[in-house]
C-alpha cells in the first residue's frame, strides 16, 4: 500500500557528512527551475466589469509539510504562481488589487471595492520513496540512499469568494494528474531521509514540476474566462447586499 510521505521526515535534512561520515562528490549539475506561464496574446475574451482582489497561492498541509514547502523548489513554485495569476488576471482585462499574503490582510475599503476575491490553494502529495541501506564497514553502521519510484499527485483549487463574508460562490479544481518517476539520491545519509538539495532528488523532482506547472496554469487560465465569472459577480453582489457590512 502506498503511504503519503511524512514530510516531518524531511525536517532532518542533515547530510551524512554532518554525522561523522564522508560526503560523496556530486556527479550532476542542479537543474534550473522553470516555473513561468505566459498567457496567450491573441483570441482572448476580456472584461473590465469585474474587479478582483487576489490572494497569493498557498500550499495546504500540516505545519511540518508547509514548512517544507517554504523551501525550494516549492518556494519558487508558489511565488511564481502568484505572479502568474496577477499576469493572467491583467491579460483577461480584469481590474485587480493585491496580491495579498492572506485574506485577513485585506481592509474594509479593499473588500468594499472588490467584486470577487480569488484565493488559489495547492495540494501536493507524494508516495513514500524507497530507501536502500548498505553497511559501511568503516563507520560500522548502515548508510541510506533513496532509490526507487515515487508518485506525485494533487490539485490546484481556485476559490472565488464574496469579499466581505468570504463566502465561496465558485470553486474550480485543476487536477495534478498522478505521475510516477524514478528518484535516486546522489548522497548517502545516516538515516532514510529525503533531502531536496541533493542533486539526484532535485533534478528528478523539478523535471516533473516544471511541465506540471505549465499544464495546470493553462487550465487555470481557461477558468478565468469572464462569461461565467460575470454570473458569479452577480451572486457575490447579492450576498454582499444581504450582509451587515453593506450597511456601513
Amino acid at each position: 500500500m502506498k503511504k503519503t510521505i511524512l514530510l516531518s521526515m524531511l525536517l532532518a535534512q542533515v547530510l551524512f557528512v554532518g554525522c561523522g561520515g564522508t560526503k560523496s562528490i556530486s556527479k550532476t549539475n542542479k537543474s534550473a527551475m522553470n516555473f513561468d506561464y505566459n498567457p496567450p496574446t491573441e483570441g482572448i475574451t476580456k472584461s473590465n466589469e469585474i474587479k478582483f482582489a487576489l490572494v497569493n497561492p498557498r500550499f495546504l498541509g500540516n505545519s511540518e509539510e508547509v514548512a517544507q514547502f517554504r523551501k525550494d523548489p516549492f518556494k519558487t513554485f508558489i511565488k511564481n504562481m502568484g505572479q502568474d495569476f496577477s499576469e493572467m488576471l491583467a491579460a483577461r482585462g480584469y481590474q485587480t488589487i493585491g496580491p495579498f499574503s492572506s485574506y485577513d490582510e485585506m481592509v474594509y475599503q479593499e473588500k468594499k471595492s472588490s467584486d470577487l476575491v480569488l484565493i488559489p490553494e495547492v495540494s501536493l502529495n507524494f508516495t513514500s520513496v524507497p530507501s536502500k541501506a548498505t553497511y559501511n564497514y568503516m563507520l560500522k553502521q548502515n548508510v541510506y540512499q533513496l532509490d526507487g519510484n515515487v508518485t506525485m499527485e494533487g490539485k490546484i483549487t481556485m476559490h472565488f469568494c464574496e469579499p466581505f463574508t468570504k463566502t465561496k460562490v465558485w470553486s474550480k479544481s485543476v487536477p495534478i494528474e498522478p505521475v510516477t518517476f524514478y528518484i535516486k539520491s546522489e548522497q548517502k545519509y545516516s538515516e532514510p531521509i529525503v533531502n531536496f538539495d541533493d542533486n539526484g532528488v532535485w533534478n528528478a523532482l523539478t523535471e516533473q514540476l516544471s511541465p506540471m506547472y505549465q499544464k495546470c496554469l493553462k487550465t487555470c487560465w481557461n477558468h478565468l474566462e469572464p462569461t461565467e465569472l460575470l454570473i458569479k459577480k452577480k451572486e457575490a453582489a447579492e450576498i454582499k447586499a444581504q450582509s451587515n457590512f453593506n450597511k456601513n
